[in-house]
């Protein structure tokens, strides 16, 4: 038996059609979620500006110039999801006025990770020089097999809010689903798909900043996100509904 997992002090919340539920939130505040990644001079912070539709609180992600391998500065909810789960995942994120115009080697706004037998990512959603992907894993989670979606083919812009919404269905056969939204454009979709490792445990969500994962490059970048559920239904997950 599954016992509902939520932060802090939220409570599990009935959302307002009896058909969804909202099982985690954090509206930019760090002790909403319950890890804080911050390595190799990434940093992890709490503002009050900028925000999402002028809420309150708003968590920014900093990666420093300088260094170039494994700077993490993320925060992460474990676990947010299991296999069979039938999930949401939305929030608010903006690119700083020093995100680079092209970046070889890639960094990454998000990860979704699984326990198998080994630990390793589902979703990777990265901006590789101009384009915006997700690159997914599934089946052996040693060896696992993938595949990669285009979200967008150009960086979105600098300095402006946008929303990322994933629908993942949670499944180790051809029956997942991974649908992403961007600024409530569908732009991946693909149905009956494998979705999980075999075996898995839980799965994690990870947002904000992982730069230099393979061999990386310097140069500061910062992200800031707000407004972040897992909920059962997409207008629960979207961030201008809540």
């Amino acid at each position: 038996m599954k016992i509902p997992y939520l932060l802090g002090a939220l409570t599990f919340l009935a959302a307002a059609s009896t058909h969804a539920t909202i099982i985690f939130q954090s509206d930019g505040v760090k002790s909403g979620w319950n890890h804080e990644l911050a390595s190799d001079g990434g940093q992890v912070s709490q503002v009050s500006s900028p925000t999402y539709n002028s809420d309150s609180h708003a968590i920014k992600h900093y990666g420093p110039s300088g260094k170039a391998l494994n700077v993490h500065a993320e925060v992460a909810e474990d676990p947010a999801g299991f296999t069979g789960d039938n999930y949401y995942y939305g929030w608010a994120f903006m690119l700083g006025s020093d995100w680079p115009s092209s970046l070889g080697k890639g960094s990454a706004l998000c990860q979704m990770s699984g326990r198998g037998s080994c630990w390793n990512q589902l979703d990777f959603l990265q901006i590789k020089g101009t384009t915006f992907t997700d690159g997914t894993g599934y089946g052996d989670s040693c060896n696992p097999g993938s595949h990669t979606y285009t979200i967008a083919t150009s960086i979105p812009s600098r300095n402006v809010w946008h929303r990322l919404e994933i629908h993942k269905k949670w499944a180790t056969g051809n029956t997942g689903i991974t649908h992403i939204w961007l600024d409530g454009t569908i732009k991946v979709q693909a149905d009956n798909v494998a979705t999980a490792f075999n075996g898995m445990g839980s799965v994690a969500w990870h947002v904000g900043l992982y730069a230099g994962y393979n061999s990386g490059e310097t140069g500061t970048r910062t992200v800031w996100t707000d407004h972040a559920r897992i909920a059962t239904s997409y207008n629960e997950a979207d961030p201008t509904q809540w």
